[in-house]
C-alpha cells in the first residue's frame, strides 16, 4: 500500500444506514439481555451498571439481591438464602458480561441474606462487626435446628397447602411462599458452609470502581440490631436490605419499631430515586412513607390493646386492615402487634421508675 489521494475511494456514510446499525445493535443487546433469566429471580436494570435480582415466587432466592458493575469488578449485595440460587446469580453475572465478583455485602445476619456467600470465593465479604458476630453465633445453631425440625415442618406445610380451597388465591400465595422457603433451606443444608464477613464497615465506607463508586452505610439498629445499606450517590439508588419491605409485612421483633422508623427517615433524607427492598418489587421514596404508615398502624393497634387491659399472650388474632391484606408475609402482622405491646409496656415501666 502506498500513500496517495484516497478521496476517490471513500464513500459518504448514509446517516439513515448509520442509525439503522445503531438501532440494530441496541435491539440485539436488549434481546440478549432478556434471554438472561433464572427460575429463582428476575433481573431488573435500574441504571447503567446497576441491577436488582428480584425473588420469583416459588424460586430459591427468597430475598432480593443487588448487582453493581464497578468497572472491571462487580459488587453483589445480599446473595440470597440458597447457595444454589447464588450459583444462578453468579452464572447470570457472567452471562451479562460483567467483571468477576470482588465484593459481597451482607446487610444483616438473617439467613436469607447471607447463605450465598460461599459461592463467591475470593471476594471480600463486608458487614458490620455486630452482623459478623451474629452470623457466627446463630448459623451453627440454625443449621442444627433445621436438620432436626424442617422435615416435620415441611410435611405440615404440604398438608396445609393441599387443604386450601381452590378459590382462596390469597391464602394459597401466602402458604406457597413459606412452603418454598422451608424446602429451599432443607435443600441447601446438603452443601451449606458458613462464610463469615472478613471486611468490617464502621459508619461509612466507599468502594471506588473505574465506572462508578458505592457507599456502604452502617445504619445501626433498624430491622435488626445492626443493618447496612448500599447507596449509589451518582444514581440515587439504595439497596436497603430488610430496612424496607414493599407489599410485604415487615418484621420488627429483632430490633424495635422506633429504630426501624429512624432508619427509614435517614434513608429518605438521602433523597433516593430508586429503592430495592429486601422483599418485594423495586420502589421509590413513596414506599418509605407506606411502611412508616404501616408501623404507625402497628403502634396504634398495640396501644389500643393495652388500653383494653389485654396482655400480648391473650391475643389470638387481630383483624388486618384491608390495605395490608394483599401483602405477602401476612403471618408477621400479629407478632408485630404483640411485640410492640411488650415494648410499650417496657418503656412505660422504665419511665415510672
Amino acid at each position: 500500500m502506498k500513500a496517495g489521494n484516497y478521496s476517490s475511494d471513500v464513500q459518504a456514510v448514509n446517516p439513515r444506514h448509520y442509525f439503522s446499525v445503531i438501532i440494530f445493535l441496541i435491539t440485539f443487546q436488549v434481546a440478549c439481555f432478556a434471554q438472561i433469566s433464572s427460575k429463582d429471580f428476575e433481573i431488573k436494570k435500574l441504571a447503567h451498571g446497576v441491577y436488582a435480582a428480584i425473588h420469583k415466587p416459588g424460586g430459591r432466592a427468597i430475598c432480593n439481591a443487588g448487582i453493581v458493575d464497578l468497572g472491571n469488578e462487580t459488587l453483589v449485595f445480599d446473595p440470597f438464602i440458597s447457595p444454589y440460587a447464588a450459583q444462578e446469580l453468579k452464572r447470570v453475572i457472567i452471562e451479562m458480561g460483567l467483571g468477576p465478583v470482588k465484593y459481597v455485602v451482607n446487610s444483616h445476619y438473617h439467613d436469607d441474606h447471607i447463605r450465598g456467600n460461599q459461592v463467591f470465593k475470593g471476594a471480600s465479604v463486608y458487614s458490620t462487626l455486630v452482623t459478623r458476630d451474629l452470623i457466627e453465633k446463630t448459623e451453627r445453631e440454625e443449621f442444627k435446628n433445621n436438620n432436626q425440625n424442617l422435615p416435620a415442618v415441611i410435611a405440615k406445610s404440604d398438608s396445609a397447602l393441599a387443604a386450601v380451597p381452590a378459590n382462596d388465591t390469597s391464602q394459597k400465595i401466602q402458604l406457597e411462599f413459606w412452603n418454598s422457603y422451608y424446602k429451599t433451606i432443607l435443600e441447601s443444608q446438603k452443601i451449606l458452609q458458613t462464610v463469615l464477613p472478613d471486611k468490617i464497615v464502621t459508619l461509612r465506607e466507599t468502594i471506588k470502581g473505574s465506572k462508578q463508586s458505592v457507599e456502604l452505610i452502617d445504619m445501626g439498629m433498624g430491622h435488626t440490631v445492626s443493618d447496612l445499606i448500599v447507596y449509589i450517590p451518582k444514581r440515587k439508588i439504595i439497596f436497603t436490605g430488610d430496612l424496607l419491605f414493599i407489599n410485604n409485612h415487615t418484621w420488627i421483633a429483632d430490633a424495635s419499631l422506633d429504630s426501624l422508623k429512624k432508619c427509614l427517615i435517614k434513608m429518605k433524607a438521602l433523597n433516593p430515586s430508586i429503592l430495592v427492598p429486601g422483599h418485594g418489587p423495586v420502589g421509590n421514596r413513596n414506599d418509605i412513607d407506606v411502611l412508616l404508615t404501616y408501623l404507625e398502624n402497628i403502634n396504634q393497634l398495640a396501644e389500643a390493646q393495652i388500653k383494653k387491659g389485654l396482655k400480648p399472650e391473650e391475643i389470638k388474632e387481630i383483624p388486618m386492615p384491608a390495605a395490608y391484606q394483599h401483602w405477602l408475609l401476612g403471618r408477621f402482622y400479629l407478632p408485630n402487634v404483640k411485640f410492640q405491646m411488650k415494648q410499650l409496656v417496657s418503656q412505660k415501666s422504665k419511665t415510672e421508675k
